[in-house]
């Protein structure tokens, strides 16, 4: 398959962080920069898994837990 343009989309992606004893701006960078990387990884057209950023988010030294969050929308409203 050849691909000849293609449209930048944003997803956003929502990643819930325990790092009780970590400094939270250098953990809060460090996450962004390894999600940065792995969308940089994708193929035109991949799959970002959630088990992915999951991974990336449990990176950087003090964090102990990262999990999706625990609300989801509905119908625009936040619910748990």
């Amino acid at each position: 398959m050849q691909v000849y343009s293609a449209a930048e989309r944003a997803v956003p992606v929502a990643v819930e962080l325990y790092a009780p004893f970590g400094d939270r701006a250098s953990i809060e960078a460090q996450v962004l920069s390894g999600l940065s990387a792995l969308q940089r990884e994708l193929p035109i057209g991949g799959t970002l898994y959630r088990a992915q950023v999951i991974e990336v988010a449990m990176l950087p030294p003090g964090v102990l837990d990262a999990r999706p969050p625990s609300r989801t929308c509905a119908r625009g409203r936040w619910r748990r």
